[in-house]
């Protein structure tokens, strides 16, 4: 299906090189009536070939299962997502090539003997919270210690993040430093959003954020301690 059925500008004309098949995309930024569509902060899509018919500004974003969900033009794709990584591929129309296949990663599924449907819901508040949390640090001066403590926080997700696959196979594996560190973070959001829940009453939708929020922080730690072992 066609996500974005707006008719798609020339490409070369404007001198702009194409996104590259099989290049890695987190959605980071919804537009109106994104959620009733499916889409949600964090999903991952990759660029798949192009169409000779449609042209090189039409990119067809394969979800996770590797189908061609829904296309969009580059200035779309540049405004709502973030490349996660850059695909070497030189067939922009997959001549004699295969259509790509379903992402490959490690599945947090494992985790607790967790579908996969039932841990995308655990971890939803992991991917929502790097979105927002990005989008906070673009307006905090580098250097202070809010722009740290941010970043720390982000880089501890990231890593949760990378361990439930979204980041694709070729993520190399994290050390134990880094580990350890996420886990201190981990611990210090876990601990703010418990402060956070006690001050709303239960069943309203703040309390309801900071219960989810923990579910995942503490799903978390379990996997990262998890990889320690």
């Amino acid at each position: 299906m066609r996500g974005n059925p707006r008719k798609h500008r020339p490409l070369q004309a404007e001198g702009v090189p194409p996104l590259r098949p099989g290049t890695l995309l987190r959605l980071v930024r919804l537009w109106p009536h994104a959620r009733k569509q499916g889409r949600e902060i964090g999903q991952l899509y990759r660029v798949g070939y192009y169409s000779k018919m449609d042209g090189l500004d039409c990119v067809w974003l394969v979800d996770s299962s590797g189908r061609y969900d829904w296309t969009a033009d580059h200035a779309f794709v540049s405004r709502h997502f973030h490349v996660i990584r850059r695909s070497s591929e030189r067939s922009l129309y997959g001549s004699n090539r295969p259509k790509l296949g379903p992402l490959r990663g490690q599945p947090l599924g494992q985790m607790n003997q967790c579908s996969d449907a039932a841990s995308g819901d655990l971890f939803r508040p992991i991917r929502s919270l790097i979105g927002k949390s990005e989008k906070a640090q673009q307006t905090l001066t580098p250097g202070t210690w809010q722009h740290g403590l941010l970043q720390k926080n982000l880089n501890a997700l990231r890593l949760v993040s990378a361990l439930m696959g979204d980041a694709g196979q070729e993520t190399e594996a994290p050390t134990r430093q880094e580990c350890e560190s996420a886990l201190c973070a981990l611990a210090d959001m876990i601990s703010k959003s418990r402060r956070a829940q006690a001050m709303f009453a239960p069943g309203t939708s703040h309390h309801t954020l900071q219960r989810n929020r923990l579910r995942a922080f503490r799903a978390a730690s379990s996997l990262i301690k998890g990889k320690l072992r």
